[in-house]
C-alpha cells in the first residue's frame, strides 16, 4: 500500500513508464510478462500493472527490465545489446527515490553520504557458451588463493555482434559479491558515430552515482578524475565500461586500489592500461550458436542440421542470432526453412536488412 504523501512522485514516474510503453507500441500486460522473461527477469502482470498505476514503488531492476521489454516489443533493441540509453532512466529513478525520501520526511540527509549503487544490467537468461573463458578470467583474478591477483583491468574485445556486452555483464555478476562497495555499468558509446562519451561526461555520471550533486562538480577533467578516485579510495568497486573507443577514453575513469574495471571494445585497448588481462572474443561455435537460437525461440521444432544452417547464415554471431530468433517469436508459424529464406532474401523485407549487417564485422550493435 502506498501512502498518500508518496503519490505525487510515484505518479510522475508511473506516467513516464506509461509513456514509454505507449511509444513502444502499447504491448499488453500478457506480452510484457513474456517479454520481461526474455530480457532478464519475469515480472507478473499484477506487478507490472501496479507499477504502471503508481500503486507500488519499482526498484531499479524492474525499471530496466520493463524498459528493455517495451523496447524489444517496439523493435528498438536486441536481446541484450543495442539497448535504449538507460542513463536518463537511472537519473529519473534516483530522483524518484530522493523525492520519496523527502516526501516521507527522511530528506537527503538520511541518504548515506557517499553511498554507492549497483547499475549493472540484469544477466540475460539466454546467455550461452563462453563458460571456459568466464572461468579462465575468474581463475586469473583469484589464482585459487582467495585473494585477488594484481589485475586492475579486464579488457574484452572483438567484432560487433560477438557478445562482448553480454559476456562482461555475466562476468560482472559472477564477481559482484567481491566488490560490495558498488558496481557500475557505463556505456561509453565508442562505436557510435558522433556520440562517444567524453571522459568528463562519464565521470559526471559516476560521481552522480556516488551521491555528488552534478551541479557542483569541477569542470576540469583532471579534477573530476581526482574526485572520483578519492571517492572510491579504500573501497572495492566494480566498474564496467562498455563500448570503449580508446584507452584515452578509459584511463581517466579507472578507480584505484582494490577496485576492478571491465572494459569492452571492438579493437584491443590494452596497450596503455595498467595491469590488464585481455580477453578476445570470436563468434560462437556452431553447436552453442544453435543452442542460443533455440533458447530464444524454444517453440521452433527443427532438425539440428537446419538450425546449424540457420545460425551459419548469422555468422554464429549472438546479436544476429538474437534478431532472427526475435522474428521467429513474432511469427510463430514460420519454419526454419522460411526463416532461412527470409535471411537470404534480397530485400530482407521483414528483417529490415539488419541480419545481413549484423553478420558483418562493421555491424553497429553487440550482444
Amino acid at each position: 500500500m502506498v501512502d498518500d504523501v508518496a503519490m505525487v512522485p510515484l505518479e510522475r514516474f508511473a506516467r513516464r513508464l506509461r509513456d514509454w510503453r505507449r511509444r513502444c507500441g502499447q504491448p499488453s500486460l500478457r506480452s510484457l510478462e513474456a517479454l520481461t522473461a526474455q530480457v532478464g527477469r519475469r515480472y507478473a502482470r499484477a506487478t507490472i500493472a501496479a507499477a504502471l498505476a503508481a500503486r507500488s514503488r519499482p526498484d531499479w531492476t524492474f525499471v530496466e527490465v520493463f524498459v528493455r521489454a517495451c523496447a524489444r516489443h517496439g523493435g528498438r533493441t536486441t536481446e541484450a545489446g543495442g539497448l535504449p540509453d538507460l542513463g536518463d532512466w537511472q537519473r529519473a529513478h534516483q530522483q524518484l527515490l530522493w523525492d520519496l525520501s523527502a516526501s516521507l520526511g527522511d530528506g537527503p540527509s538520511r541518504r548515506p553520504a557517499g553511498a554507492l549503487r549497483c547499475t549493472l544490467p540484469p544477466c540475460t537468461s539466454a546467455f550461452t557458451g563462453r563458460a571456459g573463458q568466464v572461468e579462465a578470467v575468474l581463475a586469473a583474478l583469484d589464482h585459487g588463493t582467495g585473494e585477488r591477483a594484481p589485475v586492475r583491468c579486464v579488457t574484452v574485445h572483438g567484432r560487433a555482434g560477438v557478445g562482448k556486452t553480454a559476456f562482461a555483464v555475466q562476468l560482472a555478476h559472477r564477481l559482484r559479491t567481491g566488490y560490495p562497495d558498488g558496481q557500475f555499468f557505463l556505456d561509453l558509446h565508442g562505436s557510435d558515430p558522433g556520440r562517444p562519451a567524453t571522459p568528463a561526461t562519464a565521470l559526471a555520471s559516476l560521481l552522480g552515482g556516488t551521491g555528488d550533486d552534478p551541479g557542483s562538480l569541477p569542470d576540469a577533467l583532471g579534477r573530476r578524475t581526482a574526485a572520483w578516485r578519492d571517492r572510491v579510495r579504500d573501497r572495492r568497486v566494480l566498474l564496467v565500461l562498455d563500448d570503449a573507443a580508446s584507452a584515452d577514453q578509459v584511463i581517466p575513469l579507472l578507480p584505484t586500489g582494490a577496485s576492478l574495471t571491465l572494459v569492452t571494445s571492438r579493437a584491443p585497448v590494452t596497450g596503455q592500461l595498467p595491469a590488464t588481462l585481455p580477453v578476445p572474443l570470436d563468434a560462437l561455435p556452431p553447436a552453442e550458436a544453435g543452442q542460443l537460437f533455440l533458447r530464444l525461440a524454444p517453440h521452433v521444432a527443427a532438425d539440428p542440421e537446419d538450425v546449424a544452417g540457420l545460425v551459419t547464415l548469422c555468422g554464429c554471431l549472438p546479436s544476429a542470432i538474437s534478431r532472427l530468433a526475435g522474428q521467429a517469436v513474432r511469427h510463430p508459424t514460420w519454419t526454419i526453412a522460411e526463416l532461412a529464406g527470409e535471411a537470404r532474401s534480397a530485400d530482407r523485407r521483414d528483417l529490415g536488412g539488419e541480419l545481413g549487417g549484423l553478420a558483418r564485422s562493421d555491424a553497429p550493435e553487440d550482444l
